[in-house]
């Protein structure tokens, strides 16, 4: 017998072995929809490297991944980069600093600006919240006087870096028409390593963070820029300390000592609106998230950055997925999450064969004009493309260490989501979910290695009328289940709501405002039927962005509990 065929019997004798040891004893899990935690505000990834060898692939290769990235995947959220270089040498005038008067040649060379708009595009405007992180000071700031090796930044440099940041949002806004709506300045502070970094004490992370707060607050007022989130210094992981890669282990980390003293000056959690955290070194699942969120001061959690692949060997495997999926799931569960963002959209296979580490949920090669789509990337998919902005976490308990249950409710409370991860390599043949009884039937989606599925829609299960249903998972797996209850039957557009609902002005050029008294979803579609925005209403009045929009006639649908109401609005 031919020795590949040999293999392959062993290989899977080997596996059947360990579905059937696993099979064993029933596993329960139970969504208490009564109990509710956090809303999720989105997910997204990164555009900050590779931006301009990705525009010098082929046109198909860059429709296609674009087309993955950005539609495929209901992303609502961008995270991109403040370049050091962009002010090489000190200002002979130090205040006022005229933006123009930065070098934006990375920008331009890089392309990052244009990957940015052209995510908002292919999304259809879905991507609505771009944020930006700086990694360094301009050399010139910095003791070292190197943007890459660590280091701190001057006490008499502090102003300077001040206005350095302030104008670099302005530039966004004033030469690229690009809004943040987000600024952190410090990327992993305390890191010395061979790219931009600042190994800034926390002492001095405290000082900058209450300067550079008023500077917004200032200019927000004069209506020089519009609000832009505050977000906290982004540490390298959730807690402990890697000297491998942190020179000294200087990093700073939130859950050690109460953010080192951060949160423990009143001025500085003022200025803070969102808790941002990266989560490398966690492959064991090991991150303190629950001290995270006992030091939070109550402020949002964000997950701004992960990679999968800076922690491991390069992997397209459901293993791979599984570790990420497992990250959500417990900085959700554990510290009450609110959005989670990858590293990376995208990024180049440097060789043919890959065997470095890459992190990116799509990866291109310029050589062959070819794409290589992880599994990670249909991982992530399956909380990204089901548990929606405005979604609210559920109670979800497992009786087997293996299954990792997360439930959401969509902010009418008539949808269920529920995501399971398997992280044994063995099939859980016998789980019983506990959950709402429901008229309709499930919506069932796995991701796994055998089969072979990607996000893959694989069964319709029989609706849950005594609020049970019994199911399988695949090893090494993300399943998503989809199950309506609470729906109105028959629900259809009703004109009798108009009194109720009201939809203004029509036409409308940048504010569309939609006035309810019940919680709503609120969408809109262009004339190809294609939606172009969503959003969560809690009641009463509800401002919606459309300046973004281009101009021609949009169908808006408000659905509440109550019905439906839909209105043509022309944006002019």
């Amino acid at each position: 017998m031919n020795n590949a065929i040999t293999k392959s019997l062993v290989f899977l004798l080997l596996s059947s072995a360990l579905f059937i040891s696993k099979a064993v004893g029933q596993i329960t899990a139970t969504i208490d929809t009564s109990q509710k935690y956090q809303t999720v505000f989105g997910w997204g990834a990164g555009l900050r490297r590779c931006t301009n060898v990705f525009y010098e692939a082929s046109p198909t290769v860059i429709s296609k991944v674009e087309d993955l990235c950005f539609n495929q995947l209901h992303v609502n959220i961008v995270r991109t980069l403040c370049e050091a270089t962009l002010e090489p040498v000190q200002p002979t005038v130090v205040f006022p600093l005229d933006s123009a008067n930065l070098d934006w040649t990375y920008y331009d060379t890089m392309k990052i600006v244009y990957a940015v708009q052209r995510a908002q595009t292919v999304s259809n405007g879905r991507i609505n919240y771009v944020f930006s992180t700086n990694n360094s000071a301009p050399p010139w700031q910095k003791a070292n006087h190197k943007v890459t090796w660590g280091d701190t930044i001057l006490p008499s440099m502090y102003q300077h870096f001040v206005d350095f940041i302030s104008y670099y949002m302005l530039g966004m806004q004033n030469r690229y028409h690009l809004r943040l709506n987000g600024m952190s300045l410090f990327n992993e502070p305390g890191d010395s390593t061979d790219f931009e970094t600042l190994s800034s004490s926390p002492v001095q992370v405290r000082d900058l963070v209450i300067k550079m707060k008023p500077r917004l607050d200032s200019m927000e007022t004069v209506g020089m820029i519009l609000h832009t989130d505050f977000i906290s210094p982004e540490s390298p992981t959730v807690s402990g300390t890697n000297t491998s890669k942190v020179l000294g282990g200087s990093c700073i980390h939130y859950v050690d000592s109460a953010q080192n003293g951060l949160f423990a000056d009143t001025a500085a959690v003022n200025s803070v609106d969102i808790l941002g955290t990266h989560d490398y070194y966690d492959q064991g699942n090991t991150a303190d998230w629950t001290g995270l969120k006992s030091v939070s001061m109550n402020k949002p959690i964000w997950v701004t950055e992960v990679c999968t692949g800076a922690c491991c060997p390069y992997d397209a495997s459901s293993a791979n997925a599984v570790i990420q999926a497992k990250w959500i799931h417990r900085s959700f569960t554990l510290a009450d999450a609110r959005a989670f963002s990858m590293f990376s959209f995208y990024d180049t296979l440097p060789s043919d064969t890959p065997s470095v580490n890459i992190g990116a949920l799509v990866i291109f090669n310029n050589r062959t004009d070819s794409i290589i789509i992880p599994k990670r990337y249909y991982g992530y998919k399956q909380y990204v493309n089901f548990v929606r902005p405005g979604f609210v976490r559920v109670k979800s308990t497992s009786t087997n260490s293996s299954l990792s249950v997360t439930s959401f409710t969509n902010p009418l409370e008539d949808t269920l989501v529920i995501v399971a991860v398997n992280d044994s390599t063995g099939a859980l043949t016998n789980v019983t979910f506990n959950c709402p009884s429901s008229d309709d039937s499930i919506n069932q989606y796995v991701t796994s290695d055998v089969p072979d599925y990607n996000a893959t829609q694989i069964a319709n299960i029989s609706p849950p009328a005594s609020g049970q249903f019994t199911t399988g998972i695949e090893p090494m797996s993300i399943t998503t289940f989809v199950i309506p209850y609470g729906v109105i039957t028959g629900m259809k557009p009703d004109n009798n709501l108009a009194n109720a609902i009201q939809i203004f002005p029509n036409p409308v050029t940048d504010k569309l405002i939609i006035q309810s008294a019940q919680k709503a979803i609120i969408e809109i579609f262009n004339v190809q039927g294609q939606l172009v925005k969503s959003i969560a209403s809690n009641g009463n009045k509800t401002n919606i962005d459309v300046s973004d929009l281009s101009s021609g006639v949009y169908v808006v649908q408000v659905k509440t509990k109550s019905g439906v109401v839909m209105m043509k609005v022309v944006k002019e």
